[in-house]
């Protein structure tokens, strides 16, 4: 029987984890041919073929055979039930079955971070990153690029209803622009997506598949990572299970967890970082009292509204039958079509609470509506209403209530025990009263008269502060941005200081949207990417000065 002791192999960089940072800083090591780099990911190194249609990703995230599923709760806040959460486990990560919204976040996100202590994370470095990521369809511009990996397109689909929600928001005194992530006030516009011709361009597709034939990048999938193996507080590689082999890699430079802000934190704790009394309880030898493990969990807890059209311009019907044919086979010869597109035609970064100074809610319009009659959680798959609707979403952009993430037991398989605590702080609750209340103040503007008729999601009667809270019970769901469970900072809760190595040992980086000390204003799959093009950077600087 083989020894799991054994070290199969030796590589300069192990990389644990395939998602969206983990492909970028795998792709981008690898261009030194003077190194070597393992990337292990637990899912598979499949190109589905519903990853390249933008529309297909609703059928990924009801896949178990691309996704896992993590029950969250029981929870103090709006959903003390808890939630079950979709995941990517495939190469590429939740980046291969997420929805394409492509947005920086705010330029006051990042000056934030680096306003608390984490040099090298301001607006100005970041916005550099996302101007070398980017090949955008607009050309270049302030905060956007051209001739980088990242296709980013402007939501091609025109339509009317859009076209008259948009004129609805310059009503109400928002700037309409062609660019939502160009810095400014008030503003709404077509979505951004990471799609380049018809087809998703994320972090596999953008970096890991023009690397993948380079002799030092070796990638090992359906490989769940155990634990990082230490050496006088010293990472020095990584235990992993491929099917019921347990085996060992070395790492000659450094380990880089990249597992995501679900599976990081877990993975530290099984590695012996963590809270020293919660690894106790667990029976993990302590390595690192690191109480921040796991802690300041943020997520966007988005609330739906939906409403009733007088004028057949939904997209509700074009989801079955002949129908459903006819737009894939439109894809498939033009790369057009709704199934070119995932569905959320336009968005608005608007300011709610009467003190923001700047936009601190994130709106979405949709040209579909669900049957939500028998609402029963995220991944349950609700079908497209029989009569024209449309959608509204929202959520505040800077939660500050917080959750947490940890391991359950010292079994590397069993699902962490997730706790979110949506709403909790007094800030959350009373921007997403003041967000509720503009969206339906847009919606209702008169120059959707005739347009939009009545609220059937969450309904009229639903008119006060209570009554509006209470709706965020049934009618909310996550982002799928929660993020900071491993954050960076300079104080004794942060987990990696400014350079993502993990306080208190050596040989040991954080590269995920964990290490994010506060939330970014909006998706977080650009903003993941961007911090592992900077950890990179950061990475190979490292790497000269220790010469």
């Amino acid at each position: 029987m083989p020894d799991p002791n054994a070290v199969e192999g030796t590589f300069d960089y192990i990389v644990c984890g395939g998602g969206a940072a983990g492909c970028v800083v795998a792709a981008r090591l690898s261009e030194d041919p003077a190194v070597s780099v393992l990337l292990i990911e637990a899912g598979p190194d499949k190109e589905d073929a519903l990853i390249a249609i933008p529309r297909g990703f609703a059928k990924m995230l009801l896949s178990e055979a691309r996704a896992r599923y993590f029950q969250t709760g029981p929870d103090n806040g709006a959903k003390p039930g808890g939630e079950v959460w979709s995941r990517g486990r495939m190469i590429g990560g939740s980046s291969s079955i997420n929805g394409m919204l492509y947005f920086h976040g705010l330029p006051e996100d990042y000056d934030r971070w680096e306003a608390i202590g984490n040099r090298g994370w301001g607006w100005p470095e970041i916005r550099k990153i996302f101007r070398e990521m980017e090949d955008h369809c607009l050309g270049a511009g302030e905060a956007r690029g051209v001739g980088g990996p990242v296709k980013v397109t402007i939501n091609p689909e025109r339509s009317r209803l859009m076209h008259a929600v948009i004129r609805a928001g310059r009503e109400c005194g928002w700037d309409e622009v062609a660019d939502l992530n160009e810095p400014g006030g008030d503003r709404i516009g077509y979505t951004p997506f990471n799609i380049g011709n018809g087809k998703r361009s994320a972090a596999a597709q953008a970096f890991l598949r023009p690397a993948q034939g380079r002799r030092n990048l070796t990638i090992l999938a359906e490989t769940l990572v155990e634990r990082v193996k230490f050496e006088n507080r010293k990472a020095t590689g990584v235990v992993v299970r491929t099917g019921d082999r347990v085996r060992t890699f070395a790492a000659g430079k450094e380990v880089i967890l990249a597992c995501g802000a679900l599976q990081t934190p877990q993975v530290l704790e099984l590695s012996g970082i963590g809270s020293a009394s919660r690894l106790a309880n667990i029976g993990i030898d302590v390595i690192q009292d690191s109480p921040g493990v796991g802690e300041n969990m943020r997520e966007h807890c988005l609330i739906i509204m939906q409403r009733r059209l007088l004028k057949p311009w939904s997209l509700n019907g074009q989801f079955e039958g002949w129908r459903l044919a006819k737009n894939v086979a439109r894809w498939l010869a033009f790369k057009s079509g709704p199934m070119a597109f995932p569905g959320f035609d336009a968005a608005a970064l608007v300011a709610c609470d009467p003190e923001a100074t700047h936009p601190d809610a994130h709106l979405i319009f949709s040209r579909t509506s669900m049957d939500l009659g028998s609402w029963d959680g995220w991944t349950k798959g609700p079908q497209l209403e029989r009569l024209p609707g449309m959608q509204l979403m929202g959520y505040p952009s800077q939660p500050q209530s917080q959750g947490s993430v940890h391991a359950r037991s010292a079994d590397p398989a069993e699902a962490p025990e997730i706790r979110v605590n949506y709403l909790t702080d007094e800030y959350d609750r009373r921007v997403s009263i003041h967000m509720f209340r503009k969206m339906r103040a847009l919606i209702e503007h008169p120059t959707l008269a005739g347009i939009v008729a009545e609220e059937t999601i969450p309904g009229k009667d639903v008119q006060t502060d209570a009554e509006i809270l209470e709706a965020f019970a049934t009618y909310s769901g996550p982002g799928y941005h929660a993020c900071g469970t491993a954050r960076m900072g300079n104080d004794a809760m942060a987990v990696v200081d400014d350079r993502l190595k993990v306080r208190g040992v050596d040989g040991l980086r954080v590269v995920d949207i964990s290490v994010f000390p506060t939330q970014t204003s909006q998706n977080t799959g650009a903003p993941a990417m961007a911090v592992a093009w900077r950890a990179s950077d950061i990475i190979r600087e490292d790497a000269v000065a220790a010469r």
